[in-house]
């Protein structure tokens, strides 16, 4: 009966092989059965053949450990490995986060060897949030990491502010340094929210006024409404004009215009849309380089007016169109 047990030990080899996570049984409940007679019979045979079974077993745990990186550490780190992250503070986590993010922000959750078991969990908590998210494990092909890479770029995208969100709980994944260097490429670090033996919450935004709000704000309305900061940034794609708000108001109500001149007056970039809402919220326009050269000079103007019925906001001086930027060359 000894070949049962070779049988047994190589259908669970070509079917890691195959899957990549043999632990996810459910995929193999046809053929359950099947693999508890198998298993059964070996050890039966133990005794009569207990060499020959251990010398298999041994075989096949050296095969497993040259074959699958997951198999290799959830065997030989066992103090670093928690299958289906039974210690992550998941629901602290995502409260944290979904109590300061707004729907200019993005997160992304990297729970590595796992999407299969995170991606329902992550979706319960953020079920209901405007905070477009991704898990990181779920991009693409672990053998592509360029394209991996890409869609974690792509995923990025516009995003004011990016919450990385890291689980401690299991071994880290080889993209992660990866990720970590993208976003410290493209964004300023603000310092981080959590920072635990469990996990870690990274925040990251475009510029320093997208991380915390000024001690004093830059301009007050009359309502509970206050222009926070009004940030510049000239880039090789453009103008970027960044500028947070605390407004205390209700939604679908009020709209915030921004308008751009030059020196002679002409209009060259206007745009209407909702009010930022909440204690810290912003908004971020982009001037294309064909609109606005670097070398011509501007100047920026704010206004803020109930949609419905064209009456502008007044600021505490009075002023219901105020500029907040000037360029010089």
């Amino acid at each position: 009966l000894w070949f049962l047990v070779l049988a047994f030990c190589a259908i669970m080899l070509i079917a890691n092989h195959v899957s990549s996570v043999i632990n996810q049984v459910r995929y193999f409940m046809p053929i359950l059965p099947l693999f508890w007679l198998l298993g059964g019979v070996a050890c039966a045979s133990i005794r009569s053949y207990r060499t020959v079974v251990v010398l298999v077993l041994f075989a096949w745990c050296i095969a497993g450990y040259i074959a699958e990186p997951a198999f290799r550490k959830s065997l030989y780190i066992p103090d670093e490995y928690t299958l289906l992250h039974v210690a992550f503070p998941i629901d602290e986590v995502i409260q944290d986060i979904r109590f300061e993010s707004t729907a200019s922000d993005a997160i992304a959750f990297e729970f590595p060897y796992r999407n299969w078991a995170m991606q329902g969990i992550i979706g319960y908590y953020m079920k209901g949030a405007s905070t477009r998210y991704v898990l990181t494990d779920g991009l693409g092909n672990n053998e592509e990491p360029e394209e991996k890479l890409a869609k974690f770029r792509h995923f990025l995208g516009a995003a004011g502010r990016i919450y990385f969100v890291v689980d401690r709980t299991i071994v880290s994944s080889d993209f992660l340094e990866q990720y970590e260097s993208i976003l410290s490429a493209r964004y300023v670090h603000c310092g981080r929210l959590w920072d635990t033996k469990q996990a870690t919450v990274d925040k990251h935004a475009r510029v320093q006024a997208l991380c915390e709000p000024p001690p004093e704000p830059l301009m007050e309305y009359q309502l509970p409404l206050a222009l926070l900061e009004f940030t510049h940034e000239q880039t090789a794609k453009g103008q970027f004009l960044y500028s947070t708000w605390s407004a205390d108001l209700p939604a679908d109500t009020y709209s915030l215009s921004l308008r751009v001149w030059d020196s002679a007056g002409e209009l060259l970039y206007l745009h209407d849309d909702e009010l930022p809402l909440g204690e810290f919220n912003y908004r971020i326009d982009h001037i294309p380089l064909e609109s606005l050269p670097p070398d011509r000079e501007f100047r920026v103007e704010v206004a803020v007016y109930d949609w419905r019925t064209g009456d502008r906001l007044q600021t505490a001086d009075g002023a219901d169109i105020v500029t907040v930027y000037t360029s010089s060359t």
